[in-house]
C-alpha cells in the first residue's frame, strides 16, 4: 500500500465531556494537546507507529469528593496504535501529588470501588475484566509528591515524601512482569532516601538496595509502638 501521510494537532482540549466514560466514580478533569503523525503505509496487520507526543496538562482524578491524584502534566511519545494495549516507549509524569490511605482496620483504601456516593471504595471487583490497558518502555516521575495517610496505627500517622524523582521500567496495567525502579525522595523532616532494583507482584518479591542519608526517625515511632519520644537521624544502605 501506498505511504500516508497524516498529521493530527489537538490544543486545550477539556477532558470532563469525556469523563463519563471513565469506570466507576471517578471524576477527571484537565486539558489534553497532541502533535502526533503518521508516515508509513495504513493497511490491515501493519502497525502504525505515531511520531510525536500526546499530553495531558493540569490533569486531575478524584473518586467522589475526594481528590486521588493530579499532574502538572503528563506525556507519552513514540506511540503504537494499537487497542488495547496502549503502547509507548516513553512516558513523563511531571509534578504528580498522589494520595494514598489505609483505613483502622489495616485495609488500604482503594478508589472506584461500589459503595455510597462521595465515599471512597475498599475493595476492588478483581474478576472484572480491565476496560483500559497500557505498556510502557520507560516512565519518568519527576517533581513527585506521595502523602501517606495511616489510620491504623496510634497516633495517626501522615507522611509525605517530596522531590520524588523516579525510572520506572517495564510498567503495564495489568501489572505484568516486575518493574524495574530507580527511585529517590526527600522524606519528612529532611534527608533523603532511594531504591534502585526489582519490584515484582505475583509473588510479591523485592530486589535491590535501599538507602537513606540523615532521615528523621520521628514521623515513623507510631510502627515500631515505643512509649518514648526518640529524636534522632538515620542512615542506612541496604542490599
Amino acid at each position: 500500500p501506498a505511504v500516508r501521510q497524516l498529521r493530527l494537532r489537538l490544543a486545550r482540549v477539556g477532558l470532563r465531556p469525556g469523563a463519563r466514560l471513565v469506570p466507576g466514580s471517578f471524576r477527571v478533569e484537565g486539558f489534553a494537546e497532541a502533535h502526533l503523525r503518521v508516515d508509513e503505509p495504513l493497511a490491515p496487520a501493519v502497525p502504525r507507529h505515531l511520531r510525536g507526543y500526546l499530553a495531558v496538562n493540569r490533569l486531575g482524578v478524584a473518586d467522589g469528593t475526594r481528590e486521588l491524584a493530579r499532574a502538572r502534566r503528563i506525556e507519552a511519545r513514540d506511540i503504537e496504535a494499537g487497542w488495547p494495549p496502549l503502547p509507548a516507549r516513553r512516558m513523563t509524569i511531571a509534578g504528580p501529588r498522589v494520595t494514598l490511605e489505609r483505613d483502622h482496620d489495616g485495609q488500604l483504601v482503594l478508589p472506584g470501588a461500589p459503595g455510597n456516593p462521595g465515599e471512597p471504595g475498599k475493595r476492588a471487583d478483581v474478576g472484572a475484566a480491565p476496560s483500559f490497558a497500557f505498556a510502557l518502555g520507560e516512565l519518568l516521575v519527576q517533581d513527585g509528591r506521595v502523602t501517606w495517610r495511616d489510620q491504623s496505627v496510634q497516633p495517626v500517622v501522615a507522611l509525605e515524601l517530596a522531590d520524588l524523582r523516579a525510572r520506572v521500567t517495564g510498567a503495564a496495567w495489568p501489572l505484568q512482569g516486575p518493574l524495574g525502579i530507580h527511585a529517590q525522595a526527600q522524606p519528612p523532616g529532611g534527608g533523603g532516601i532511594g531504591f534502585d532494583g526489582r519490584v515484582a507482584f505475583d509473588p510479591v518479591t523485592v530486589e535491590g538496595r535501599a538507602r537513606a542519608q540523615g532521615a528523621e526517625v520521628g514521623p515513623y515511632l507510631a510502627y515500631a509502638k515505643v512509649p518514648a519520644r526518640i529524636l534522632g537521624r538515620v542512615d542506612f544502605d541496604l542490599a
